[in-house]
């Protein structure tokens, strides 16, 4: 049976206990470590501890808004002997009642694959698996792009935002994805808002034949910790070899870039045809578990 435990606030000086505790979603404790002063301090999130005898830290969480309608659960830590015991279920409540008192519209959280016991109890909570994704990446250097797939690439303009997004719609790839990208291990709807923010910022780069999309990837920095920046492919649709073409060309762009990423990381969804195609462009499964996206819907 649990004990009864109390949530509080979060201090600086909890972090060497959390990092005791078992995690049950990421991020890892580097992460975690170089995130935890900014997420004491953030407006739009919270960080809570949970305790027993007012004096035991016993499990952690932080509940984040990735968008003005989302939210987002993670960093989810329990003590090892309270595992199966109900606590990690009552801290995905509570983040789920926080999201609710910010009026958000959805909350996602995520489990690995080789975590059954995180799948479970997010589904127990009224979350339903919309998506999985898997990681590769690939080193910066040694790209050679294709001579002949280079003039047919480029980032469109903020403009075409109608052309793109009907695009979009038409995709098998976008219902597969739950209608998701990732930006570091976090979920977020990809809305036309959305993807016009990545048009303005000049992330989103496609291959075209005759003024007709054939594959788009969407990109930008992620910094996993406080010394590396990867250049990150978010979000893949479109043709096999489009995609391919694609990737190949944004390693030689992240090459450019002269010593600014670590290495070109890509988060497609868990499709073989992606996977094949990411080999084809030099990049390597970086792991075996898959990345399960939940989402619970509010009311």
């Amino acid at each position: 049976m649990m004990p009864p435990f109390a949530l509080r606030s979060a201090r600086p000086t909890d972090l060497d206990v959390v990092l005791t505790l078992l995690p049950l979603t990421g991020p890892n404790d580097e992460t975690l470590a170089d995130a935890w002063a900014a997420w004491l301090g953030e407006a739009d999130g919270a960080l809570a501890v949970a305790m027993v005898d007012d004096a035991t830290i016993v499990g952690a969480i932080h509940c984040a808004r990735v968008s003005p309608d989302e939210g987002w659960l993670e960093a989810l830590r329990i003590a090892p002997a309270l595992r199966d015991r109900g606590l990690a279920t009552a801290l995905v409540r509570a983040g789920t009642l926080w999201a609710q008192a910010q009026g958000l519209v959805s909350v996602r959280a995520s489990a690995a694959s080789t975590d059954a016991t995180m799948g479970n109890i997010l589904t127990g909570s009224g979350f339903a698996q919309v998506s999985s994704f898997v990681r590769f990446a690939a080193p910066v250097a040694g790209a050679q792009p294709d001579a002949f797939a280079a003039p047919r690439i480029r980032q469109p303009a903020p403009d075409e935002i109608d052309r793109l997004w009907g695009w979009l719609e038409g995709s098998n790839l976008v219902s597969l994805s739950g209608g998701l990208y990732l930006a570091g291990d976090r979920a977020a709807a990809l809305t036309d808002l959305v993807l016009e923010g990545f048009l303005r910022a000049g992330e989103v780069w496609t291959l075209e034949d005759h003024g007709a999309v054939q594959s788009l990837v969407i990109v930008g920095p992620d910094a996993p910790n406080s010394h590396e920046t990867r250049l990150t492919l978010r979000y893949l649709d479109g043709a096999s070899q489009g995609i391919s073409q694609l990737a190949l060309h944004l390693r030689a762009h992240a090459a450019g870039e002269g010593d600014r990423y670590s290495l070109v990381e890509a988060r497609p969804i868990d499709l073989l045809i992606l996977h094949d195609a990411l080999n084809g462009a030099g990049f390597t499964r970086v792991e075996d578990a898959v990345q399960w996206i939940y989402t619970r819907t509010l009311g």
